[in-house]
């Protein structure tokens, strides 16, 4: 029997129940009830049978109605014809469990964190913000010897810091005012002379390559006493 069968059939029951009272002998509760013989006032309503079958909906009303089907002829019949109907939907695509979207949340969190950690790791000098403020070194900074403060005009010769473990290269550069750079060097030494440059020096800073990929830097280091 088809879907549209099997629908029909439940309608024409519906139909019959609303019609002349319900009256019949195939309607009589052969468990009787509160009305009279033969009607079917006290029998569940269609979307009372419907939740019985979807189990949807408050479970102690759930339960009252299939106590009523099991001794209501007339019910039984809708009831079975209205598991059919829902036997032969096709059946729609579960959601994912609760438990199973948090999951593939974190998931994706993770991913855009390694993701996020590599792209740092991977920027070029240029995409650095240069140092770390003006103060105290941390422990992963490059410790800084010469010079630490300001120097006076034309009184920058040298840059000198310690020796990091594992360093490959240093780049070092000295910039301006608007910390454009005014002098670069890459060198494997920890110290680099300076010459002339062009522009008023203002901060200067050193970043170490590692062999394990990974890079130091020192703070900046102001040169100008009114910066």
């Amino acid at each position: 029997m088809t879907d549209a069968e099997l629908r029909s059939q439940y309608q024409a029951a519906v139909a019959a129940r609303a019609g002349d009272g319900g009256a019949g002998a195939a309607g009589q509760r052969s468990g009787g009830g509160g009305g009279r013989p033969g009607s079917r006032t006290d029998c569940p309503s269609p979307d009372e049978l419907r939740a019985l079958v979807e189990r949807v909906g408050d479970e102690t009303a759930r339960l009252a109605t299939l106590d009523h089907v099991m001794s209501c002829a007339a019910c039984h019949q809708e009831l079975a014809l209205l598991q059919a109907i829902h036997a032969a939907r096709p059946r729609e695509p579960r959601l994912m469990p609760r438990q199973w979207l948090a999951a593939a949340g974190l998931l994706i969190l993770l991913a855009g964190g390694g993701l996020l950690a590599r792209g740092v790791m991977n920027r070029t000098p240029d995409d650095l913000t240069r140092g770390s403020p003006s103060g105290a070194e941390s422990a992963q900074e490059i410790p800084i010897v010469s010079p630490r403060g300001p120097v006076a005009v034309g009184g920058l010769t040298s840059l000198v810091w310690h020796a990091v473990p594992g360093a490959v290269t240093y780049t070092v550069e000295v910039l301006d005012d608007s910390d454009r750079v005014l002098f670069t060097r890459q060198t494997s030494d920890t110290l680099v002379p300076v010459s002339r440059v062009s522009g008023h020096p203002a901060a200067w800073w050193v970043r170490a390559s590692l062999s394990d990929g990974t890079d130091r830097h020192s703070r900046i280091v102001r040169l100008a006493a009114d910066r």
